[in-house]
């Protein structure tokens, strides 16, 4: 069968890229890489960390434990396949969560403690002895620190309980306490110790080693506490060496170079934010147990600035509304008295002269509500005159109509002329 041009590009291509990824999986990290993929977990205790490191080389049991612990919780976590190592971690589901999460990190872990567990301890030691000369890591009352021959353990320090601590790998490795205001490294809850924990480190030999429940220190006064009848968890964990055949991206390990070197210096004050690892994850709220991821691994959160309070806006003025300019207002004219009609000499009163007519009254300006209708007094039309002035009474002209004169005698006594019927 004949193979096409393109087929044989592709299988080319596939066998380089294999061969790539075997190349920068088998080769060894320098100090500054190890110290970049160490620093989310240095600051481990010792009983922990003795099981984090074997753990890392058996991913595929990691991802069982995940599962079957998010289902059925960790009461039959003793009963299942997996290695000790395995078991340990299952037990706290944030330091597993944390692994199952970012498997390059946890694959690179294996692949460096399989390869160089010398680099590896020496590493750890070295982030160890710079958080310590920045003023971060010391005694409290859930670990207790203690140098010997040179070499600096974490141990818990309450024989019932161990805490994960939390911590920013970019503040304790590098600023010194005296620069740093927040909270550079937090405990949360603590974690039930049992008989899981039977892992040791041997910091002279650079070595993880099982000792099981023999032993001094926190490990003899933890012994009346632990589930010492769990048989399943009295062997040592195991290491697969099978782990360093697994590929880690190019680009994973091309980002660890590139971010390594910043805890070379013990002391350095350089709190500038560098790129993430890969997989990195904000930090958990101190005093809880969220899952962590390697990239930020055991992270706190520094304080949070102060959010400024809100500054308030000044009430705009109210926009004056300009004034309704009244109307023109109708006074009701003030009723008056009728005048008593002018009464001339010669005329009695009360009766209306004959032939006199009578002009009506003509209505005034300005006066809104209706004059009463007039009774009417006139028999006669009356003659047509100029027009009355507006608002204005004009008494009518007379008649000019020359009286007669009375024979002599009619009339006398009254002193006056009447006129013509």
């Amino acid at each position: 069968m004949r193979v096409s041009g393109y087929t044989s590009l592709t299988i080319a291509l596939a066998l380089l890229l294999t061969a790539a990824n075997a190349a920068w999986s088998q080769t060894n990290y320098s100090p500054a890489e190890l110290d970049e993929l160490l620093a989310p977990i240095a600051l481990y205790p010792d009983p922990l960390l003795a099981q984090i490191l074997p753990a890392a080389t058996h991913q595929d049991q990691l991802s069982l434990a995940s599962n079957f612990v998010s289902s059925y919780g960790t009461a039959s976590i003793a009963n299942q396949p997996w290695d000790a190592s395995v078991k340990a971690v299952a037990n706290y589901p944030s330091v597993l969560s944390m692994m199952v999460d970012s498997p390059d990190w946890t694959t690179a872990v294996g692949q460096a403690y399989v390869n160089q567990p010398d680099a590896v301890m020496k590493s750890i030691q070295r982030l160890r002895a710079k958080a310590k000369l920045n003023g971060y890591l010391s005694s409290n009352s859930y670990e207790t620190v203690s140098s010997s021959n040179g070499y600096i353990s974490i141990v818990p320090a309450q024989p019932q309980y161990i805490y994960v601590p939390t911590y920013s790998p970019g503040v304790v490795y590098t600023t010194p306490a005296p620069n740093y205001t927040g909270t550079a490294i937090a405990f949360g809850v603590g974690l039930l110790i049992g008989a899981w924990l039977n892992n040791a480190i041997d910091w002279n030999n650079h070595r993880v080693y099982y000792h099981g429940w023999n032993g001094g220190g926190w490990i003899g006064r933890s012994r009346p506490f632990v589930q010492s009848n769990i048989r399943q968890y009295n062997r040592p964990s195991t290491v697969n060496r099978n782990i360093t055949r697994r590929a880690i991206p190019p680009s994973y390990r091309r980002d660890l170079q590139r971010s390594a070197g910043t805890y070379r210096t013990p002391g350095l004050v350089t709190p500038a934010v560098r790129p993430p690892a890969p997989g990195l994850r904000p930090a958990p709220t101190p005093g809880a147990a969220p899952p962590r991821t390697p990239g930020a691994g055991p992270s706190v959160r520094p304080a949070p600035t102060p959010v400024p309070a809100p500054v308030p806006r000044p009430t705009p003025a109210p926009t004056p509304r300009p004034t309704p300019r009244p109307g023109p207002r109708v006074v009701p004219p003030t009723p008056t008295t009728p005048s008593a009609p002018v009464v001339k000499p010669g005329t009695i009163p009360g009766r209306p002269s004959v032939g006199r007519p009578v002009a009506p009254p003509t209505p005034r300006t300005g006066v809104t509500r209706p004059a009463p209708r007039p009774t009417p007094r006139v028999t006669q039309p009356a003659p047509r005159s100029a027009a009355p002035s507006v608002g204005r009474r004009v008494a009518p002209p007379a008649p000019r109509t020359a009286p007669r004169t009375a024979p002599a005698g009619a009339g006398k006594g009254l002193g006056r002329t009447l006129p013509k019927r």
